[in-house]
């Protein structure tokens, strides 16, 4: 399921003038094509400067020291994650298609072990194939994938992280997808039993697997009080040893699906782990009663003034 050849990605560092849009994302692949992403190639963007800064009175459903590490790592730990969902999640995998003589491959389902054959016919591509899942699963691969690469030597070294380092590393980079995952529940729609946003599924679907297919205790969830907050227990020595063999199986299950072309499979297991139990209805209430506004922002002008010579412009903090 690999790439037949491997694309040399490219990885450029941008700082943004302006994008125009409700919301700034930190990294881009593009294009958002797999045919051409394998057949072509790609390339990937870190828009170096639109991370907002993370203090202490803005982390919230944190311990004290939960919120220092953030504050203190977020930014350049998320910067290693990027890096690798672009590059080596989107930018990796391919689809199997029928062969030419009219076969399509055998294959074993790494949930029950069962055999099947499945592959894409001619002119199928995965967005219609995976249907309205698609976007949200190919964010929680593209994640799964960053999180099991992110310890490996040769791209922690990349970014200047020291060996003693990485654990904590992978902790944050965890920890943050299950914030995401939880602190996102607002988006899913109790009465559709539908999430509104393809990431925040897609980390919540990561979340669940690891909760609900943990032997120890990688990770818990506790309501605190009488329903008036809410903490994620994530153990850190754990997660780096049975917590990452979970991150292996579950990239290796998002993989084969999405290679073989397998959508009933896919979409049967990616509904499952999508489903928000009462428990977490009672966690998406505390984070609606907390909520705090969403961040705002203001986007430059580049406007011409003379021949030849463009500055930007730059607008007031306020609606």
């Amino acid at each position: 399921m690999e790439k037949d050849n491997f694309l040399a990605p490219d990885f450029t560092t941008l700082e943004v003038i302006a994008f125009a849009t409700n919301g700034c994302p930190l990294g881009i692949n593009i294009p958002n094509y797999d045919d051409i992403r394998q057949n072509e190639g790609f390339k990937n963007v870190y828009l170096g400067n639109a991370m907002g800064s993370v203090s202490m009175s803005t982390v919230q459903f944190a311990t004290p020291e939960q919120a220092k590490i953030m504050v203190e790592n977020t930014v350049p730990c998320y910067e290693v994650h990027v890096a690798c969902h672009e590059l080596l999640g989107h930018g990796t995998g391919k689809l199997l298609y029928r062969a030419e003589d009219g076969s399509q491959g055998t294959y074993t389902d790494p949930i029950s072990g069962e055999s099947f054959e499945s592959c894409y016919e001619a002119g199928e591509v995965w967005n219609t194939k995976f249907g309205a899942i698609a976007c949200s699963y190919e964010e929680c691969r593209a994640d799964t994938c960053g999180f099991y690469l992110c310890t490996i030597k040769e791209v922690y070294d990349l970014f200047g992280f020291a060996d003693e380092d990485v654990d904590q590393m992978l902790w944050l980079n965890v920890m943050s997808q299950m914030r995401k995952g939880t602190l996102g529940l607002p988006l899913y729609n109790v009465e559709t039993k539908r999430w509104g946003q393809a990431h925040t599924q897609g980390a919540f679907v990561f979340a669940m697997w690891i909760y609900k297919n943990q032997k120890s205790k990688i990770v818990d969830f506790e309501i605190v009080g009488d329903n008036e907050d809410f903490l994620i227990h994530l153990d850190q020595a754990l997660l780096v040893t049975e917590g990452k063999e979970l991150i292996k199986q579950l990239l290796i299950v998002l993989q084969t699906y999405k290679s073989t072309g397998a959508s009933d499979r896919g979409k049967k297991f990616y509904e499952e782990y999508s489903e928000v139990s009462e428990f977490f209805l009672k966690v998406r209430e505390i984070v609606i009663k907390k909520k705090k506004p969403r961040r705002v922002d203001v986007n430059n002008n580049l406007v011409r003034y003379a021949e030849n010579c463009i500055e930007p412009r730059q607008y007031p903090e306020t609606f």
